[in-house]
């Protein structure tokens, strides 16, 4: 709040006396983009979907899992083979990893054991040594590749990559709003510039209007000191030369205010110095209605946000049509293995295994992927009534745009001819009084009438200019591109 005063006051301090530098909407445009905490903050929306969307790949990494283990029993022998203890240190380690190109999932596993148990000894009648009935270590290790293939259900990676792919679509219809956003802000700004410009040519007027009332002045008191007017006319002009400075005080807080509010949003404390660079009494030259409306139509990022969402719900609706359909999976398996009572004979890996198989698996019914297709179709329909109907309100909001600024261009024509009659009628009321057959309260207030006329041509201009800047936002053309003016 004290940095806003501040600015104000400097404002008042050097605004009479510095000219400064030109400013066009474009270049304020500019320096918002560059400056304002929003504009960063919507770019960051898009970057955090972008992200969102980078941690479905985890699904296409290797998968480590390593697990160390250890078992101790002391059984309960149920025969006379059957060991007292049994102690087992085992690692296993496995390599897991999803192909989205084929929708298929390899498995690398190598496993490795250590049994140690108290095993009985077999005793024959008539004594002598016992027998031992096995080893009492033994070491195991094997070494297994699986691979998975679907060949109905997921083929080609289709349900394993869904949730990325739609997280795409959020990407783009976030980018959209991000483009959005910053465009609505910047037709705030814009608005705000067409205040300043109007400021401006209302402080204009009201300078002219306080030159006239003090050349009225000093006429009024030469006359006077000359006997050839009344005291009356010499107050009434001093009337005039204080309303006229009244409104000049004002125009200028109020430019004041406007400046300082535009050099906090562009953080650039030289637009104290600056003078906007505006055409107001300029007019534009526009199109057909139904030319706008289908340019406007293409351009539009809330139908074009609605069509990305469209295109989601369809992707999502594939999603449950595939799994709709039925799982037959090839399962294809090779393992080498190797176990003995010495460690180094263990690792040899000398024993293969082969497996092979098909899986079948059949939802009867599909009540729950046929309900989803179902809700999804009734969304997609409800979200082309939505586009059906942004479209017409866009239109319609074209069209009285369009009016409204024909029939300003009208009310401005007239503005000019009211301008004239009103200066004419000045010229004619000076005579007058300067012949001695009129009042001075008719000249102060022809002249009156000429700067409201003017200061109304003023006003009904910024409001045709505004409306433009409104179309220009309706039709998504003050940010023609992402991150460009």
């Amino acid at each position: 709040m004290r940095s806003y005063v501040l600015t104000i006051c400097m404002v008042l301090l050097i605004s009479n006396s510095t000219m400064g530098q030109n400013l066009s909407m474009e270049d304020l445009f500019a320096m918002v983009a560059k400056t304002h905490p929003l504009i960063k903050q919507q770019k960051l929306n898009t970057a955090i979907m972008e992200e969102n969307r980078r941690r479905f790949l985890s699904d296409k990494d290797w998968l480590l899992t390593v697990g160390p283990s250890f078992f101790h029993s002391d059984l309960i022998a149920t025969s006379s083979f059957s060991p007292e203890r049994l102690d087992e240190l085992g690692l296993m380690a496995r390599l897991d990893r999803k192909f989205w190109a084929t929708g298929g999932q390899l498995s690398l596993k190598f496993a490795s054991t250590m049994t140690d148990q108290d095993l009985p000894m077999l005793i024959f009648p008539g004594g002598g040594s016992g027998l031992n009935t096995g080893p009492e270590r033994y070491y195991e290790h094997a070494l297994s590749v699986n691979y998975s293939q679907p060949l109905l259900r997921n083929y080609r990676g289709k349900l394993d990559k869904l949730e990325y792919i739609l997280a795409d679509y959020t990407v783009d219809a976030t980018e959209l709003q991000a483009v959005e956003n910053k465009e609505k802000f910047l037709f705030d700004i814009g608005t705000k510039y067409l205040d300043w410009v109007l400021y401006e040519k209302q402080l204009t007027i009201a300078e002219e209007r306080l030159v006239l009332a003090e050349r009225q002045l000093e006429q009024s008191s030469d006359k006077y000191e000359a006997n050839l007017i009344d005291k009356v006319d010499v107050l009434r002009s001093e009337d005039a030369v204080r309303k006229a400075r009244q409104n000049m005080v004002l125009i200028k807080s109020r430019i004041a205010a406007q400046k300082a509010e535009l050099a906090i949003l562009t953080r650039n404390n030289n637009m104290i110095e600056m003078k906007p660079d505006y055409d107001l009494y300029g007019l534009k030259d526009l199109e057909n209605a139904e030319t706008i409306y289908n340019e406007a139509v293409k351009r539009s990022r809330i139908i074009n946000a609605m069509k990305v969402s469209q295109n989601q719900l369809e992707k999502s609706r594939d999603g449950y049509k595939e799994t709709g359909k039925p799982m037959l999976d090839l399962n294809l398996g090779l393992g080498l293995k190797g176990g003995d009572e010495r460690f180094g004979e263990s690792i040899s890996l000398d024993k293969p295994d082969l497996m092979a198989s098909l899986m079948f698996i059949k939802p009867l019914g599909n009540t729950a992927s046929k309900s989803n297709i179902a809700r999804l179709d009734l969304q997609l329909e409800q979200l082309q009534y939505e586009i059906e109907k942004t479209a017409l309100d866009l239109e319609s909001a074209i069209i009285s745009l369009l009016i409204q600024l024909t029939e300003l261009e009208k009310v401005l024509e007239l503005n000019r001819s009211e301008i004239e009659s009103a200066r004419e009628r000045t010229v004619e009321e000076i005579e007058l009084y300067n012949q001695g057959r009129s009042d001075l309260s008719f000249v102060i207030q022809s002249q009156d009438n000429e700067q409201n006329a003017r200061l109304l041509y003023a006003e009904n201009a910024a409001t045709y200019h505004k409306i433009v800047l409104t179309c220009l936002e309706l039709t998504d053309q003050i940010l023609q591109t992402d991150g460009g003016i």
